[in-house]
């Protein structure tokens, strides 16, 4: 689905292979919305939506949010894949009433889901696409993510926080900038987050990309 995965087929089964590159098709960007930021104490509101098992290091955010327990809020959305690893996270959210565990939710819930948030939040080990951030920025919704991820380029335009989760308190310095985020600025990464999926999206030509695939 990328120049990244197209490279790791040529190194396992050799450079002779033909290999096809045809781009994830997201969902369809639809328009602008917009969620009100407080420049005063209002809490603002985290969501991390994906499967739970340790290759999303979802422990990892709820470590770093626990620090700031007076100004965030961190929904928790998706199925646990891992019951050990799942007992790891709620033991490190006991006693903090900032966290809500919401179960899995239907695909096509997710945007609605998305765009009650001020930020999406998603320190993953690794991704080929992350079907959930282009939802999260299609929604209008700045994303914070780790740069395990084909997002490059969020942070440049303003459209979001790319991570390196290998780096000490990467993920407390975000949410200490974000604290101190005017409501201005905050609508300003809402607008760049939209624009950015409005983009790619207007960058890709599926239709020529998944022609082979239909033999044509």
């Amino acid at each position: 689905t990328d120049i990244q995965e197209r490279s790791d087929i040529l190194k396992i089964f050799g450079q002779n292979q033909i290999v096809q590159v045809a781009s994830n098709i997201p969902r369809r960007v639809e328009e602008f919305t917009c969620l009100s930021f407080s420049d005063s104490q209002q809490k603002i509101k985290l969501v991390f939506l994906s499967l739970i098992n340790p290759n999303k290091n979802l422990h990892l955010i709820i470590e770093a949010v626990k620090k700031y327990y007076e100004r965030f809020t961190l929904d928790i959305y998706g199925p646990v894949m891992d019951e050990a690893y799942w007992k790891l996270c709620q033991d490190k959210m006991k006693l903090f009433g900032m966290f809500d565990y919401h179960g899995p939710v239907p695909q096509w819930e997710v945007p609605g889901i998305l765009s009650q948030y001020h930020f999406f939040i998603l320190p993953t080990q690794g991704e080929n696409f992350g079907h959930a951030i282009f939802d999260s920025l299609s929604s209008s919704v700045p994303v914070i993510i780790s740069r395990n991820t084909p997002w490059g380029g969020i942070d440049v335009g303003g459209a979001g926080f790319y991570i390196d989760i290998d780096k000490d308190n990467a993920f407390d310095d975000v949410l200490h900038i974000i604290t101190g985020m005017s409501s201005a600025t905050y609508n300003s990464y809402r607008t760049s987050a939209f624009e950015y999926a409005r983009k790619y999206w207007g960058s890709k030509n599926y239709r020529e990309e998944y022609q082979f695939l239909l033999g044509h």
